[in-house]
C-alpha cells in the first residue's frame, strides 16, 4: 500500500470514529468568583423578604444553532441565614431575567441564624431553540428570598455548556 493509500485508509478512520460520537460538548461558559470563597463578596448581598428578585449571576451568551442542542446548567451558591427560618428560592431564566422564560427553580432553607447553607443544581434546558440557525441565549441565576433574611458572600458558580444531541437517536 502506497503512503497516500494508508493516509486516505487513516483518514476514513478517523472520521468513521466523530460519526460515531455520542454526544458533543460544543460550547461551554461559566460565571465564578475569584476566589470563590466564603466572603469572597464583601459587603456581601443581603436580601430580605420583599427584596424583589436579585440575579446573582448571567451567563455569558451561549451559541445555540440546532433545535435538538441541549444546555446542561448548573450552580452552587451559598448564603448566610441572618435570622432564622430563612428560605430562598432559586430561579433560572432564559433569555431575560425575571421576564424571560422560567425554566427552573428550587428552594433552599436554613433554620438557624448565622448558619451558612450551600446548594448545588443541574438542570437541562431543552428544548432551547425552536427555529434552526445560531442564536445567542442567555440565562440567569436569580434568587428570591421567601423568609427571613440571606446573606450572599461566596461562593458563587454558574455554569452553562451547550451539548449536540445523541446522534444514535431521534431526540
Amino acid at each position: 500500500m502506497s503512503d497516500e493509500e494508508t493516509s486516505s485508509a487513516n483518514e476514513r478512520t478517523a472520521r468513521g470514529i466523530l460519526f460515531q460520537e455520542r454526544g458533543l460538548l460544543s460550547e461551554f461558559q461559566f460565571i465564578v468568583l475569584t476566589p470563590n470563597t466564603t466572603d469572597s463578596i464583601v459587603p456581601p448581598i443581603t436580601l430580605t423578604v420583599g427584596t424583589p428578585p436579585f440575579t446573582l449571576a448571567e451567563l455569558p451568551p451561549l451559541h445555540i444553532d440546532d433545535v435538538t442542542d441541549r444546555v446542561w446548567l448548573s450552580a452552587t451558591v451559598t448564603f448566610a441565614a441572618a435570622a432564622a427560618d430563612t428560605t430562598v428560592e432559586y430561579r433560572i431564566y432564559r433569555d431575560l431575567p425575571i421576564t424571560g422564560p422560567l425554566i427552573f427553580n428550587a428552594l433552599d432553607f436554613q433554620a438557624t441564624t448565622a448558619a451558612f447553607s450551600t446548594t448545588s443544581f443541574s438542570h437541562v434546558d431543552f428544548p432551547v431553540i425552536t427555529e434552526p440557525g445560531q442564536q445567542e441565549v442567555h440565562y440567569f441565576l436569580v434568587a428570591v428570598v421567601l423568609g427571613g433574611t440571606a446573606n450572599f458572600s461566596g461562593p458563587l458558580t454558574f455554569t452553562g455548556a451547550e451539548i449536540e444531541r445523541n446522534r444514535i437517536c431521534d431526540t
